[in-house]
């Protein structure tokens, strides 16, 4: 086998099915297209090598926290030195002196960020590991000052007096017991007398602007799932609905990270995290506390584990890691595997039904997401086998690396309809080729349906704050699937929590007119041959949305000034709301935003919506504005700076 990457794999496999002669539609999209490609795969040498996980090691751990130790102390890099602790706490021993000593150190620079609870719980972990005795005065301090920074003025001040009464007991010389013992009382004291009311807050989650949805498990009663011919399902509004109306609150089947996140995101939840707790077994995972790592193991990290770092070293993207992640989510890691099957053929809903369960659509159910649109039909040959020879290159990997289809036999009773099915000529048992058949649908409908998962990043600029949208991994929303495409949508998407997605409308939506998200080509900012190109070959759809048909100009190209007025007697309220909304804007750019804000804005896109004839350049400057305050109570970190 050669070390390639999945792309040369396909290159290489591609050439030789040409040079011999092959029909592409030999390797049909099923489960006999993927074992005859296995072979083609095996007889070429083309199979992908298995790369081992990286091995706890105090030694790399030391060697870590010394680079750590490098850009905190000597080139003031916060960030680096908080990859560099982190890193040292994943290669650490499990509970040893080595991870007590990388959770102290990464704690000083959670607290010189400000980030005290995180701080304080690495000087927790430090503490009740095997942290050095002689040291353990410095993490009393630290996390006095952590608690005194919160408020927490008790917790404060028994911190300081043992951090006190630890120096009495040291072996230190008396110039040195005297000086910390002086600051030790001056901490005291300060902590008694100082009324600190430094606290982080924290932004309410949101909640459905309506009563909950009778039958979709994560909507609000204000939409409702249609079907048609040409739309197949997709989603309505049930009520008239206003801008800034919170529509769904869904929970992903399956998310992933993307590789460059893994130090800083928990794997499960896909919260930030300053002061996670590792994997027990390999070295590239954190998690944002121990029961997100429990969960995780339970729902696919037994199995990624040794999986993960095959898939990365030959170059997985993340819809190939997010289809891997479904399979081991839905067969909880192979052992339903047998009943994942079984589901899969005793699907007899109808089209309009499809993805429902007992007349409920619900998004944590697999039956919703086996449903989603795959596009199979629509595609070409030469993407059918592309995808096939991915999906062969996976299931080597899980087969060579994971104990994931010891627990995949099926029954001796399994029914004649099922064999007939899976009836293949290859290398691979039944198992593997049922798992492949999985994966490639996986791999074609993941990139139809999945979302991304953002965290904004801001950083202050002087009176402004400049923001950066910054894509974390990505999931798939059985609901939000559902939602078809518009250049000019009516809703937006916003990651709370890690992946937890909120849809809220940006304009008004009458009762019956349909919801329409963005799939990435906004009228605003790519022109419409641009958009017609990507959505037609990723999606197989031609838009005819409004700014598809209008051709609408670009953002910078948008009407300003004076508006077209599509009612009479409305142009002061405009013009007075205007008014307001331009200094409304200049607060925003500067990091200035309420509830209040929001609730001026989407009164304001009320009126405008209403008043004025689109396109035009206030109306999208609204919308963005309403889109940057969700964003900044959303997922968002602010930095010290731009590094």
């Amino acid at each position: 086998m050669r070390n390639l990457k999945l792309e040369e794999i396909v290159v290489d496999l591609t050439r030789f099915v040409a040079q011999s002669g092959m029909d592409y539609e030999a390797f049909n999209p099923s489960v006999q297209g993927i074992g005859e490609i296995y072979n083609v795969l095996e007889v070429t040498g083309l199979l992908p090598r298995v790369t081992t996980k990286t091995s706890k090691s105090d030694a790399a751990s030391e060697r870590l926290r010394g680079s750590g130790n490098q850009a905190f102390v000597s080139a003031k890099n916060d960030m680096e030195a908080l990859h560099f602790y982190t890193k040292a706490v994943e290669s650490a021993t499990p509970n040893g002196k080595v991870m007590s000593l990388a959770y102290a150190n990464r704690s000083a620079v959670t607290f010189a960020l400000g980030e005290y609870n995180d701080s304080i719980l690495d000087i927790d972990r430090a503490l009740s590991g095997h942290y050095p005795d002689h040291l353990k005065y410095k993490l009393l301090e630290r996390r006095g000052k952590c608690y005194s920074a919160l408020s927490f003025y008790d917790k404060a001040l028994d911190d300081f007096r043992e951090f006190k009464a630890l120096i009495s007991r040291s072996n230190f010389g008396q110039d040195k017991i005297d000086l910390l013992t002086s600051q030790a009382d001056k901490l005291m004291k300060e902590c008694v007398e100082t009324s600190n009311t430094h606290s982080r807050t924290k932004s309410e989650f949101p909640r459905l602007s309506h009563d909950p949805s009778p039958y979709i498990q994560c909507a609000s009663s204000a939409v409702d799932i249609k079907f048609t011919r040409q739309m197949g399902r997709h989603v309505v509004a049930a009520r008239d609905i206003l801008p800034g109306d919170v529509l769904a609150i869904e929970k992903p089947f399956a998310s992933v990270l993307l590789p460059p996140s893994y130090d800083f995101f928990c794997d499960f939840c896909k919260k930030r995290c300053h002061s996670s707790v590792p994997c027990l077994h390999c070295c590239d995972i954190v998690f944002c506390n121990e029961i997100c790592r429990d969960n995780s193991w339970s729902s696919h990290h037994s199995i990624e584990c040794n999986l993960l770092p095959s898939l990365i070293a030959m170059g997985c993207d993340k819809m190939e890691l997010l289809s891997v992640r479904i399979l081991l989510i839905a067969s909880k890691c192979g052992e339903r595997f047998q009943q994942l099957i079984e589901s899969c053929f005793n699907d007899s809903a109808t089209l309009e039904m499809k993805g429902f369960v007992d007349g409920k659509y619900l998004s944590d159910n697999y039956c919703s997401t086996h449903c989603l649109e795959t596009n199979c039909d629509s595609r070409s040959s030469e993407d059918l086998f592309r995808r096939g020879t991915i999906s062969a290159c996976i299931i080597h990997i899980i087969k060579e690396t994971t104990d994931f289809f010891n627990f995949c036999n099926f029954p001796a009773d399994m029914s004649d309809d099922m064999f007939l099915k899976y009836t293949v000529a290859s290398d691979l048992g039944l198992v593997h080729v049922v798992a492949g058949d999985l994966i490639l649908r996986y791999l074609m409908s993941a990139p139809c349906n999945a979302h991304e998962i953002a965290e904004m990043r801001v950083w202050p600029a002087g009176d402004d704050l400049e923001t950066e949208s910054t894509e974390i991994g990505g999931a798939i929303y059985p609901f939000h699937s559902l939602i078809n495409h518009s250049c000019d949508p009516n809703v937006v998407r916003h990651a709370f929590n890690g992946d937890i997605v909120v849809l809220s409308s940006i304009q008004k939506i009458k009762k019956g007119e349909q919801i329409f998200d963005n799939y990435g080509y906004h009228h605003a900012i790519h022109d419409v041959s641009t958009r017609q190109q990507h959505l037609k070959s990723q999606y197989y759809f031609t838009c005819e949305c409004p700014a598809c048909v209008d051709d609408w100009p670009l953002y910078h190209e948008l009407p300003d000034g004076t508006p077209l007025y599509t009612t009479i007697g409305c142009e002061k309220a405009v013009q007075d709301s205007s008014e307001k909304f331009s200094n409304v804007l200049t607060d925003i750019k500067n990091g200035k935003s309420s509830d209040e804000t929001v609730e001026f804005l989407t009164q304001h896109l009320t009126l405008l919506h209403h008043n004025v004839k689109r396109p035009w350049k206030e109306y999208n400057q609204c919308q963005e504005a309403i889109k940057q305050c969700l964003s900044l109570k959303a997922n968002h970190y602010v930095f010290k700076k731009k590094t």
